[in-house]
């Protein structure tokens, strides 16, 4: 389970979306937050034996990588406790650009414009969402997997 972030208008005209746009159009898909297991902050590195690329693998059915889908009880590289973290898989890079973009445009009025939605209908500005962005320490790029 995690949480999807939309655009809630078009960031480029500010425009609402047309009709023919879903919600889970690339477009308007910000991106997905997920709980990503245990992190050495110290280190900057995941605790899960596959890295990274595995955080998301518990319960495959294949059984090799269900070999390096667990997690280190210590970080091995300093031997400090993990501490639980989220991912960030954004759909397409352009959208932090906008974000960012969005978030600076304070001679505009505009940087406090609650312009992102979650799926539960919780609203957030540009910086918001970039910091919740910017609190995942593990980060994704994929338009194809998001929902």
């Amino acid at each position: 389970m995690g949480t999807n972030y939309y655009f809630k208008q078009n960031p480029s005209t500010g425009e609402p979306w047309d009709e023919s746009i879903d919600e889970d159009s690339p477009l308007r898909h910000i991106g997905k937050r997920l709980a990503a297991g245990l992190y050495c902050y110290k280190c900057g590195t995941t605790l899960c034996i596959g890295g990274t690329q595995l955080v998301h693998s518990k319960g495959t059915k294949d059984p090799i990588i269900a070999l390096f889908t667990g997690f280190h009880d210590k970080c091995p590289i300093c031997g400090h406790d993990g501490v639980s973290c989220s991912s960030f898989t954004i759909t397409l890079t352009a959208h932090k650009e906008k974000l960012y973009t969005l978030s600076r445009n304070k001679y505009k009025g505009i940087e406090n414009i609650k312009c992102v939605i979650d799926e539960n209908g919780i609203e957030f500005t540009a910086s918001e969402m970039l910091k919740i962005i910017e609190e995942c320490p593990i980060q994704f790029q994929n338009y194809q997997e998001f929902s």
